[in-house]
């Protein structure tokens, strides 16, 4: 009886590609233009910066045979106070992860270090994020709602970023139009930017569109 390939399967050489492809993106475009200028250290008081409001003065042309200057203006003062904020990017492995994985002979690449890394990456890409909500924390409007199997489906239409400000596996929570009541929140767990997409497990009673 002939050897069939199902027999022989055991011998053969499984290919791996070396190089890890990234579906999704990394952008931090924004953030990356202001985060390589000066720092300041503060303590949890705030910092006042003063802002020059206005350019002041007045241009005119005049006659200087006699002519009057009449009167002229100057720059307008303000501040701006600042609080910190503290922010974080929580990575998690196990052990076996690490010691799995920590030689070429084991693995294409060393989870633990790959993970640490790209951690900061992401870490960038999420203050990109933040950095263009309007200071309320709100990183989409809910335009559609629907449940099943709870889990909440969202569709973000209501604003210009639809759902690029969230990511997958971020923590999110819902509030009320006015952000004075909190429903409740939950993981993303779908998130599908090109059609404003995302599912949230598990599901947020009371959580509707915004009106």
């Amino acid at each position: 009886m002939a050897l069939t390939e199902a027999q022989v399967q055991a011998l053969e050489l499984e290919r791996v590609v070396p190089q890890i492809r990234v579906l999704f993106e990394r952008d931090d475009k924004f953030f990356s233009t202001i985060s390589k200028k000066d720092v300041e250290k503060i303590s949890n008081r705030q910092m006042r910066v003063p802002l020059e409001m206005r350019p002041g003065g007045r241009f005119q042309y005049f006659d200087p045979n006699g002519g009057d200057l009449g009167r002229g203006s100057a720059q307008q003062f303000d501040k701006a106070v600042l609080t910190s904020v503290f922010v974080s990017e929580n990575i998690e492995y196990t052990k076996l992860v690490q010691w799995a994985t920590d030689d070429d002979r084991k693995a294409v690449s060393n989870a633990v270090r790959r993970i640490t890394a790209t951690a900061l990456d992401e870490l960038r890409r999420q203050l990109d994020a933040q950095l263009m909500q309007p200071g309320n924390g709100v990183v989409g409007t809910i335009g559609v709602v629907s449940t099943s199997g709870g889990v909440d489906t969202y569709t973000l239409n209501s604003d210009g970023f639809g759902a690029r400000l969230v990511r997958f596996d971020q923590v999110v929570q819902v509030f009320d139009a006015t952000l004075a009541t909190l429903r409740g929140s939950g993981v993303i767990t779908q998130w599908e930017v090109a059609d404003k997409i995302i599912q949230v497990t598990p599901s947020i009673a009371g959580a509707i569109a915004r009106e």
